[in-house]
């Protein structure tokens, strides 16, 4: 095993610091360009994209729903706080329930603010509704009854 130089550790805590430096940096301006005023609306439009093609994963073989969902959310418009909270609120499991009720009456909400706390729920809920459709599909036999 070679030592490991002071120089090169001293490198390398240097290095990760500038790493962590530059994705905050990243970060910011990315959640910055969605609070500009006036907004910027193509920007707000591919994050909204991306969070239908969430949404729609939930269920990939219910295209109508695919349709409800990119009719409910195609304008970025007052409303659409309250309306991806309620399309969350049809994925989610009942014990979020509260949390999304509680977070409608605090509506509105700065939108970057809003977004990054919604990308987190959606996580939770991916995770979630993964896991189930996991132990379904290695769970036992249902047409055998096992």
């Amino acid at each position: 095993m070679r030592p490991i130089s002071l120089s090169n550790f001293y490198t390398h805590i240097i290095m990760e610091e500038i790493e962590k430096q530059v994705k905050e940096t990243y970060e910011r301006a990315f959640w910055d360009m969605v609070d500009q005023d006036p907004p910027d609306v193509e920007h707000i439009g591919k994050l909204l994209e991306e969070i239908i093609g969430i949404l729609c994963n939930f269920v990939p073989s219910r295209t109508d729903i695919h349709a409800m969902i990119r009719e409910d959310l195609s304008a970025v418009d007052w409303e659409l706080q309250t309306k991806l909270l309620k399309w969350a609120g049809r994925f989610q499991a009942p014990i979020y329930d509260q949390v999304t009720i509680r977070w409608k009456r605090d509506l509105p909400e700065k939108l970057s603010v809003f977004l990054k706390k919604y990308y987190e729920h959606l996580e939770k809920i991916n995770k979630q509704v993964w896991d189930e459709r996991k132990k379904l599909s290695s769970g036992p036999n249902l047409k055998s009854g096992q």
